[in-house]
């Protein structure tokens, strides 16, 4: 076939082979970011084990951030008063009890300003994400943990739940980056598509034109 049909055929045979080339190629890109994505995960989990052994002041050097404020806990005071309201009427007894639950915790620095941590490990973390630098991930996570050990235990609880809304909301808008690039790029896909197959329904019908007896 060496007229103008065998150019068409040789043609769709070319086009099929570059489809399926595209397609092997976007698939091992998947399969690698989902490699990597694994690799970093076992990571950050040894890492999480790692994390007594950075000294306070190396967490804070690696996050940027100073010594908190001092923090008192709230449940003394709240506990004081709540005795204090309840022995109003048991006299002598209702007081000496009162004075017991009104032993106030040792105010303590916090090892850092809360919001300023949060703020410092999502910012580190995901910029070294976008840049592929899993070791500073890893000694940005370490340092955050290491942090979070010498908190009080409500304070460390809510900025733990403040780190992990804002790692939701930003895993959504990924999300939702990835697939608004996944319809962009079925959607050239298809015109790309559609324009080779008018453009080869032409040339096909201009050879049987050319075939045809004059």
């Amino acid at each position: 076939m060496s007229g103008p049909l065998g150019r068409i055929l040789a043609q769709l045979i070319v086009a099929g082979g570059a489809t399926l080339g595209r397609a092997m190629v976007a698939a091992y890109g998947r399969a690698l970011q989902n490699a990597q994505k694994a690799g970093i995960d076992r990571e950050v989990a040894r890492n999480v084990r790692r994390a007594e052994k950075i000294t306070m002041e190396e967490a804070r050097s690696i996050l940027n951030v100073t010594e908190g404020p001092m923090y008192e806990a709230a449940s003394s005071s709240s506990s004081a008063s709540s005795s204090s309201s309840g022995g109003g009427g048991g006299g002598g007894g209702g007081g000496g009890g009162g004075d017991q639950s009104q032993e106030q915790q040792p105010a303590q620095n916090l090892p850092c300003d809360p919001d300023e941590l949060s703020r410092r490990y999502l910012h580190l973390f995901y910029a070294n994400e976008e840049n592929g630098s899993f070791y500073i991930q890893s000694k940005v996570y370490r340092a955050k943990e290491r942090l979070l050990m010498d908190f009080p235990e409500d304070v460390r609880r809510a900025i733990e739940l403040t780190i992990e809304q804002e790692e939701e909301m930003r895993k959504a808008a990924k999300k939702r980056e990835e697939e608004e690039e996944a319809a962009r790029a079925a959607a050239e896909e298809e015109k790309r598509r559609e324009a080779e197959e008018a453009k080869m329904k032409a040339e096909a019908k201009g050879a049987e034109e050319e075939e045809k007896p004059r």
